[in-house]
């Protein structure tokens, strides 16, 4: 069945479905949304449909030729994606057999590379120029195009421009608004969303064979993108818990072993721990909300993020007078930007800490 290898994203195939029917498929496409959503692996599958041999369907990933798109070795399909001018073969051969294995997961090499002048006007030219070996045109697919360097973008627009016959573009990118205007004028714009949480927690189970309670956390804290979910997976995620409730916990003590608290944690912790056990934080506030709100419901588990930690999240709530959810959320989001503006760790934890104690006052009788 065409598409299948797709997680979720039923609009998209419904259109690109009509299309290709139709044989009414643009020449150059933008794939367009969040990271983690399948923009490359529907690249890949619209690949399939125009060199599949199956005459029946859009395409049978069955024959020669789907298969051979699964594993990056058709003649027709390039795909390009941000390199330094001095990348080796080997580098490159990394990303494209990492894309092959898994176009979700694939590796990212890039930081600050770009798409160079002479990707476009050399080896895309070259490739373009060269009579279809297959005789059923050429594909070429660009990841994160918001990434041209400018001269590169102005090659690259003149070809859009002028498009050779038989060739079909497409652009992958979560960040379409940094490309020329003029470029995305030329091509058919396809919005990927984020993708539910219920099918990224199936297609974790079913592709990387997740039990159904790290597939459930995982999905619910991807935010609709099935990269996040896989690394989650990954992660550590017991340790980097127990450490955003030690940091709930220690609000009830005095000043004095606060500021000694915040120090410790200084020692032990990076930006991008400190960043994500604050996301765990903000996700244990919303949690604490909706248990609140379903109080005596008896799908109350079913809303919840942390489900696992349903008691210990019980006890934090009934622990404390009124919680003022919308302060203590803004609170932590602003020590989120203080972490990306590389304010100092000790004083995004103090401050942190001690706005988190005026904010939740415990019972007297607690």
């Amino acid at each position: 069945m065409a598409f299948e290898e797709i997680i979720g994203q039923e609009k998209v195939k419904k259109i690109l479905t009509r299309m290709a029917q139709s044989n009414k498929m643009p020449h150059a496409l933008l794939f367009h949304g969040p990271e983690g959503t399948g923009k490359l692996a529907t690249a890949l599958a619209l690949a399939k449909v125009q060199f599949c041999t199956a005459d029946d369907q859009l395409y049978c990933n069955e024959c020669d030729n789907c298969k051979r798109v699964d594993s990056l070795n058709y003649s027709d399909l390039r795909i390009i994606f941000p390199a330094k001018s001095n990348y080796s073969q080997d580098d490159m051969r990394e990303v494209t057999e990492s894309i092959a294995a898994d176009p979700y997961l694939y590796k990212r090499t890039w930081q600050s590379e770009m798409i160079l002048i002479d990707v476009v006007k050399k080896e895309l030219n070259r490739f373009v120029s060269l009579k279809s070996f297959e005789n059923k045109g050429k594909v070429i697919i660009f990841i994160d195009a918001h990434r041209f360097k400018i001269e590169a973008e102005n090659a690259f627009l003149k070809i859009l421009e002028e498009p050779p016959k038989g060739v079909t573009y497409i652009l992958i990118t979560p960040k379409a608004d940094q490309l020329l205007p003029t470029i995305i004028s030329r091509c058919h714009a396809i919005k990927f969303d984020p993708l539910k949480a219920e099918e990224i927690k199936r297609a974790l189970i079913d592709r990387l064979g997740a039990s159904e309670q790290e597939a459930t956390v995982a999905a619910r804290m991807s935010f609709g993108n099935f990269r996040r979910a896989a690394d989650i997976l990954g992660e550590d995620l017991d340790e980097k818990q127990n450490l955003m409730l030690d940091m709930l916990r220690k609000i009830l003590l005095s000043d004095v072993e606060i500021v000694n608290f915040g120090e410790q944690l200084e020692r032990i912790l990076d930006r991008r721990l400190l960043a994500e056990i604050l996301e765990l934080m903000v996700i244990w506030f919303h949690d604490a909300m909706i248990l609140e709100q379903l109080k005596g419901s008896a799908n109350a588990n079913d809303k919840l993020i942390f489900a696992n930690k349903i008691e210990t999240l019980t006890r934090f709530v009934d622990t404390f007078e009124e919680i003022q959810y919308e302060g203590i959320l803004d609170k932590i989001n602003l020590s989120l930007t203080m972490i990306n503006q590389n304010v100092q760790l000790k004083l995004v934890i103090l401050n942190l800490l001690y706005e988190l104690k005026r904010h939740l006052r415990r019972k007297k009788n607690v």
